[in-house]
């Protein structure tokens, strides 16, 4: 006995072909990843369905970042001092005397150069002519840090006009200072005791 199937008609054909169009296009969607926003319902996606580490900063509203920043931590410890950084520019501090004559007898001596300069540590430097126009007369030259002597010099003058350079050098701490160089004649001639002329110092920071 043979069994004869009825010829499909027109919508049934038509039917199945959407059928298959439906389902084709649903297989190719999942197969190939192409599923977009319009395809997925509002508020279904979960965190379990997100792979890991496929998420970025970038994909993040900034309203979203800032709500999950969390509060500052507490300060960590102290780190290990650095190593001393490299000297500043060293400024030498300068003072000039002009042409000086000294007289003798004054218990400060007579003053050829002065200079105040901040306080710290120098090493400084002096020096000046001196001129007599006697025999026999002696110069001592002071190098005052304040009312402390920190460095001395004695001349004497052995023939008649009689000139010489001199110079003082040491180092001082100087606290309200000021620098200054005095100079003290003695000799044949009571008042008179000579010149002091081109007189220089220098004071140079060392700390």
């Amino acid at each position: 006995m043979r069994h004869r199937f009825a010829r499909p008609t027109p919508s049934f054909a038509i039917s199945a072909i959407a059928l298959f169009v439906a389902l084709g296009g649903t297989s190719y969607a999942v197969a190939t990843g192409s599923i977009d926003s319009r395809e997925i319902k509002n508020n279904s996606v979960r965190g379990t369905d997100i792979k890991n580490g496929t998420i970025k900063q970038g994909d993040i509203s900034d309203t979203t970042e800032a709500a999950l920043k969390g509060q500052t931590g507490p300060q960590g410890p102290k780190g290990l001092q650095g190593a001393q950084g490299p000297r500043g520019i060293v400024t030498p501090q300068y003072g000039r005397g002009g042409f000086v004559n000294l007289t003798a007898g004054l218990v400060l001596g007579n003053v050829i150069v002065t200079k105040t300069v901040p306080a710290g540590t120098y090493v400084v430097h002096a020096k000046t002519n001196l001129f007599s126009d006697l025999a026999g007369r002696n110069i001592a030259c002071n190098l005052n840090n304040g009312n402390t002597v920190v460095d001395t010099i004695s001349w004497d003058s052995t023939i008649l006009n009689h000139n010489s350079p001199v110079s003082l050098l040491a180092a001082t701490v100087v606290t309200t200072g000021p620098l200054q160089v005095r100079c003290f004649p003695n000799g044949p001639d009571a008042t008179s005791g000579g010149t002091a002329s081109n007189t220089k110092l220098v004071a140079i920071p060392v700390g």
